[in-house]
């Protein structure tokens, strides 16, 4: 999928979104690496991620279950208890008609 600010792609079930920040002049400000994790998982591995001390850079915007944080390097990862073809679905029933589908 591609639009005019983002793309996401697919590797079996790793995933990268690259999603340019508006209001910042670098296209990596929301870029990122999200990892599909069962719904039933998600609260543990989240709690352990936070109690590991790692910072919170967004708030979930997004359907399902989300939680963004800094590695320690910096990088911004994600974990999500939906999978990418149910984020394409919601995608395609709720975001911009200019967006480009190639899944």
């Amino acid at each position: 999928m591609k639009s005019k600010i983002s793309a996401y792609f697919q590797a079996g079930t790793f995933w990268i979104a690259l999603v340019k920040d508006e209001n910042k002049e670098s296209t990596s400000e929301y870029s990122h690496i999200a990892f599909n994790i069962e719904p039933k998982d998600f609260n543990n591995l989240k709690n352990k991620i936070k109690n590991y001390g790692a910072k919170e850079w967004q708030g979930n915007k997004t359907e399902g279950d989300s939680f963004y944080f800094f590695d320690p390097s910096g990088n911004k990862l994600e974990i999500h208890s939906t999978s990418l073809d149910d984020r394409i679905k919601h995608g395609k029933q709720n975001w911009n008609k200019d967006i480009e589908w190639f899944m």
